[in-house]
């Protein structure tokens, strides 16, 4: 039986991102991935013929140059590029909202819909650019290197403290309405803070999950989204590939049925089928619940910490659908003509709060909404190799679909009346969307689970609320990557910082690894 260093459960970017940075250190490592392809939800597949789509993770921000510097990314093929317009926002009304990596074009923009508002854009892009340095420089460190005393710190002074309460403590509603007038800027602003999360406009706390995303940076675009040229998939093969390069071994198709446990002390993993892997080290790239509760066993933690994981926020709320076009769709509130320079970004359906609001209440009350809040992508505009010529791909991303609906589970029938409803909310602003769809698969919270097997469907392994930040990710005691038992550790999203495509949890796993060895 060959012992390795290192075993990582879970061949997602994070626990590629962990493999490679301990591979580089020396160590011997093997990643062990359940699917025949790594990456987990960073995966690009062709899911119809000729056509590679972004089958969950769409877009890329999070993942901070850093890791791309210190892995030597770009050399095994890594290539992202900004989004350029970030995002339209259109409108029932026939207006439209067009977000700009560049401000002084984001500004003018603004202008057209509202004076004040555009007065009010570089103050509110000068504070949210503050705030993202600040969470920024606290998601490259784990979160035993800093408290929460430090991080408040961060944020003294009449300014800093203001900004506290807008951006971390309070909520989304609050925060666009301090800056803007404009129902149609605060609704396409509001957006970002339902992401992944199933807080709603008015949530206590629900500002942070639309702060969260503002540590992201492009390159040298401080706070901007991008893709990733041949979809996000590229990413996890760039990964995988250093990872062989520094000696690392990735196995496909093996399933990790349980930890091994003596005498309270890590010893690897055995695999379904009964083979044993030795280890002096386990990474688990699952959710926090499919580790501890799942890999190794109640029986095994203490009744406090399994407490903690029940109570754990980790039920989904997201829906993806993966559409090919014959042709691109036309919205009303665009210019007439060539309106692909308003689509390479992707298209927001979010025309105010109330908007939101009411889309929030529907699925807190176990109801799918009729007309949920919609992000378009057509990568395939930028990326032409992920589609046929004159093809395009779509990818359509939401919140706020209940896990289980109140009035019975999810069957073919109702996903199918799902996607209906979401091409009619399309329609409404493109009427042609039906006319150039050719195919279409939908993932809803328990397909997502079922697909890359993570707890209740949550993209982030774990809501992005106050009470699951940082130290306290995933319960209290345990939030620097280091679980329960001895020499395992937690390197997946529902460790800190959290969510997104971000590799930061794989690195910052990896940082305390190295660091527990040398000691």
């Amino acid at each position: 039986m060959k012992r390795y260093d290192v075993v990582v459960v879970g061949g997602g970017h994070n626990g590629l991102t962990a493999a490679c940075y301990l591979a580089k250190a020396g160590l011997s490592v093997v990643v062990l991935e359940r699917r025949d392809v790594v990456g987990g939800a960073c995966v690009t597949e062709e899911l119809f013929p000729g056509f590679r789509l972004n089958v969950a993770s769409y877009t890329i921000g999070m993942f901070q140059p850093e890791i791309v510097r210190e892995l030597g990314l770009r050399e095994a093929g890594f290539f992202s590029y900004v989004r350029d317009p970030q995002f339209t926002g259109v409108f029932p009304d026939g207006r439209h909202l067009v977000v700009y990596p560049d401000l002084e074009r984001t500004v003018a923009d603004v202008a057209r819909l509202s004076r004040r508002d555009a007065e009010a854009w570089p103050r509110f892009e000068a504070d949210a650019a503050r705030v993202g340095a600040i969470l920024r420089e606290h998601f490259l460190r784990p979160a035993d290197n800093w408290t929460w005393a430090d991080f408040a710190r961060s944020f003294s002074g009449r300014d800093g403290e203001r900004l506290l309460a807008r951006f971390i403590l309070g909520t989304t509603r609050n925060l666009v309405e301090t800056y803007f007038e404009s129902e149609a800027v605060k609704g396409v602003l509001a957006f970002g803070g339902a992401v992944g999360t199933f807080v709603g406009p008015s949530t206590p706390g629900s500002a942070y999950s639309k702060a969260h995303h503002l540590a992201a940076r492009v390159d040298d675009c401080v706070g901007c989204f991008g893709y990733v040229r041949g979809g996000m998939g590229a990413l996890s093969q760039a990964l995988a590939t250093i990872l062989r390069r520094n000696g690392g071994e990735i196995r496909t198709g093996v399933t990790v049925e349980h930890v091994l446990i003596r005498e309270g002390v890590t010893t690897g993993v055995v695999l379904a089928g009964g083979e044993e892997i030795s280890a002096r080290i386990v990474l688990s790239n699952a959710d926090p619940r499919q580790t501890l509760l799942g890999l190794v066993g109640e029986r095994a933690l203490d009744p406090d910490v399994v407490g903690d994981l029940r109570r754990y926020r980790t039920t989904g709320c997201s829906y993806k659908i993966n559409c090919t076009l014959d042709a691109l769709p036309r919205f009303r509130s665009l210019p007439p003509g060539d309106q692909t320079p308003y689509l390479r970004g992707g298209v927001v359906i979010s025309p105010s709060l109330d908007y939101l609001e009411t889309a929030y209440r529907d699925a807190r009350a176990g109801r799918v909404p009729r007309r949920p809040y919609v992000i378009a992508h057509f990568q395939s505009i930028t990326d032409p190799g992920l589609a046929p010529p004159g093809k395009h791909t779509m990818t359509l991303y939401g919140d706020w679909v209940p896990y289980q609906p109140a009035d019975g589970p999810w069957t073919p029938e109702r996903r199918r009346a799902f996607v209906e409803d979401v091409f009619d909310t399309l329609a409404e602003h493109a009427p042609n969307i039906r006319d150039v769809i050719r195919d279409w698969m939908v993932l809803v919270p328990p397909d997502i689970e079922a697909r890359f097997n993570i707890t209740g469907g949550n993209i982030f392994h774990g809501d992005l609320t106050l009470e699951q930040l940082f130290s306290l990710r995933p319960i209290p005691g345990f939030g620097a990557h280091r679980m329960p038992v001895a020499n395992l550790y937690l390197c997946g999203s529902g460790s800190h910082p959290g969510g997104y495509v971000s590799g930061l949890p794989g690195r910052n796993a990896a940082t305390v690894v190295l660091r527990d060895l040398e000691r």
